[in-house]
């Protein structure tokens, strides 16, 4: 009796997300023309995630249909696919309250982090990053860049052990990914937190060990569909799939730790008078949020929720990004030694704040041109919130053969803006759009581009209302860890210019060299003052 009464229960749960489903899609057709579906069950969803490069299908498909389109995505959902320059501005502008998070995205967000500043919406998301926005001031990231300069010193003295311990060989292969991890971890974790993880010096903790797990690990299966599923059908990632199972690990562990860390400033905060530093880290204000009664007032959930927010997203997108400078100046090596030559200005010591934003026009468009090319995510997806007209710049034609400028989009209707393709537009870029060529950043450099260079029109940090809060934070970061390094060190790829870069899907895409078990990058990694020829692999 009870299997079938299970069995019966199946069945409805299983009729009502088809009627769910198919109400869903018959709301959200928007009159678009697009690429046939190549799968009834997939669409054309596990296509872009397998991709390398998903910004080749969708230029392909911008080609073909116009620069706004339909695909469909898993489960027969239709989804808008937005490459025009005026609605682009138009849905950021409207981010905060007509297009919105998706469920199934704020639901992953829920259980890894909770219900912070990635889950929030509308006024709950106004209310929460204006409690946080000070910890991420141009002013406290200055105060930070000395931090950022020890802990990539940290990851420099370590190396030399390395070398030194391997006198007879000038060369040694050297595993960049976990030493970026290293690094980011030590920096969020010393200025978010007023903590040092010391994961440069060989600690570890629960927190790091689940955020490297996600490097490591290979998903296929079970948790490859759920993964896919589940931004379509939100109760999926409840599912005991390895990377839910990891999610939850990594959620338990990190407030595990940053509960002790919180229960710790919280004591120093009613035990010392002077609080200047409690009140600027992200920390101190999240406490003194707490326990405020006016409009900035955040409850212990959320607290704990932002804190798991600054922790992963100060981990792994700027992780990612570092280990990118250094596959593309490996594969430009020319490049490579104009930066080196450029950051020998302080061979000896470390600039300022100020110098480290204005003094070094190279070093500045490595960053952003790696940025451009490997924004981290690759794709930004929203749902429309209410019923809403999307301007266009460019005329297209729809699915009736009529040329329109604007697109009715009903509530529901979910909408993503593939930010890896539109950040190598030719006709934004120019020619080599698609070619790490930092000097397009330098003025006077290429006509085409000059009105980027002036407004750094990247939407690698998003745009709006809800452009990243770390932006400036992660930007400091970077350019002083590839200040030490590149000034320390010179990088080959272990096959050379052409080794092959593989896609690892973690937390976000990362890359891998291909054949590496997990996100492995190891490089070639040399002094700049010594010579002498490469022996062996010597993996750290």
């Amino acid at each position: 009796m009870l299997d079938i009464s299970l069995l019966h229960l199946c069945i409805a749960l299983g009729g009502l997300c088809l009627l769910y489903l198919f109400s869903r899609w018959t709301t959200q057709q928007s009159g678009l023309r697009g690429p046939p579906s190549p799968s009834i069950f997939w669409g054309v969803s596990k296509m872009l995630h397998q991709a390398l490069d998903p910004g080749h299908l969708y230029e392909a498909w911008a080609k073909e249909y116009g620069l706004v389109y339909q695909i469909t995505a898993a489960l027969g959902t239709p989804q808008v696919i937005v490459c025009d320059s005026k609605a682009i501005a138009y849905i950021f502008s409207k981010d905060a309250f007509t297009f919105v998070r998706t469920p199934g995205f704020r639901a992953v967000v829920e259980v890894l982090i909770g219900k912070g500043i990635l889950w929030a919406e509308g006024e709950s998301h106004k209310r929460q990053r204006k409690g946080l926005n000070p910890a991420f001031s141009n002013s406290a990231v200055q105060a930070l860049t000395g931090t950022f300069f020890d802990v990539a010193h940290k990851i420099k003295a370590s190396w030399d052990v390395i070398l030194d311990s391997h006198p007879t060989d000038s060369e040694v292969i050297i595993e960049v990914q976990e030493w970026m991890n290293r690094a980011a971890i030590d920096c969020i974790g010393i200025a978010g937190f007023s903590h040092d993880f010391n994961a440069v010096g060989g600690e570890s903790s629960a927190a790091i060990d689940a955020l490297k797990s996600f490097n490591e690990a290979q998903f296929s299966g079970l948790s490859l569909l759920s993964h896919l599923l589940q931004f379509f059908i939100p109760p999926l990632g409840r599912l005991p799939s390895r990377r839910n199972l990891l999610y939850r690990n990594l959620s338990q562990f990190s407030e595990r730790i940053l509960g002790d860390l919180l229960a710790t400033t919280r004591r120093e905060r009613d035990e010392i008078l002077e609080e200047k530093e409690v009140k600027t880290s992200a920390i101190g204000l999240l406490i003194k949020a707490e326990r405020s009664e006016g409009n900035l007032h955040i409850d212990e959930e959320e607290v704990m929720a932002q804190m798991k927010t600054i922790l992963i997203a100060g981990f792994d997108p700027p992780a990612t990004t570092l280990v990118w400078v250094l596959i593309e100046l490996s594969r430009r090596l020319d490049i490579q030694a104009q930066l080196r030559e450029e950051l020998n200005h302080f061979p000896n010591a470390d600039p300022s704040w100020e110098k480290l934003q204005t003094s070094f026009p190279l070093l500045d468009a490595v960053v952003s041109e790696v940025l451009r090319l490997h924004p981290s995510p690759p794709e930004m997806t929203r749902m429309a919130g209410e019923d809403t007209v999307l301007p266009l710049n460019t005329p297209i034609i729809d699915a009736n053969g009529r040329s329109i400028d604007q697109i009715p989009i009903s509530k529901g209707t979910l909408i993503t803006l593939p930010t890896q393709y539109l950040n190598s537009l030719p006709a934004t870029w120019g020619s080599d759009a698609k070619e790490f060529n930092p000097y397009r950043w330098l003025k006077g450099s290429n006509k085409a581009t000059e009105e980027n260079v002036a407004h750094r029109r990247l939407l690698s940090f998003g745009d709006g209302t809800r452009i990243c809060l770390g932006k400036a934070f992660t930007l400091a970061e970077m350019k002083a860890v590839i200040m030490v390094l590149i000034r320390s060190y010179s990088f080959e790829l272990p096959n050379g210019p052409n080794t092959k870069i593989e896609r690892h899907s973690s937390l976000l895409p990362r890359p891998k060299i291909a054949g590496q078990d997990g996100a492995k990058v190891p490089l070639r990694v040399r002094r700049n003052n010594n010579g002498g020829s490469w022996i062996r692999d010597i993996y750290v």
